[in-house]
């Protein structure tokens, strides 16, 4: 079995192409992780899901990285 890697908004802020700033609203906002230590860490799966547009909650336009609700 192996363990989850979670990445900080940093890792995941490239991945998503958006700001580390954006990537810790994202995350406070719309639950993308869950704050460690002080630190957001974001589910690499969830993170993908919510830029696929599967979040429950919420989807980004993929080139424009408007919200939409």
């Amino acid at each position: 079995m192996s363990a989850l890697r979670f990445l900080g908004t940093t890792d995941a802020a490239k991945l998503a192409g958006v700001t580390s700033r954006t990537m810790q609203r994202w995350a406070k906002q719309y639950g993308l992780g869950k704050k460690i230590g002080g630190h957001f860490r974001i589910d690499p799966n969830e993170l993908q899901s919510f830029l696929n547009g599967d979040h429950p909650h919420t989807s980004i336009g993929a080139r424009s990285g408007e919200i939409v609700q």
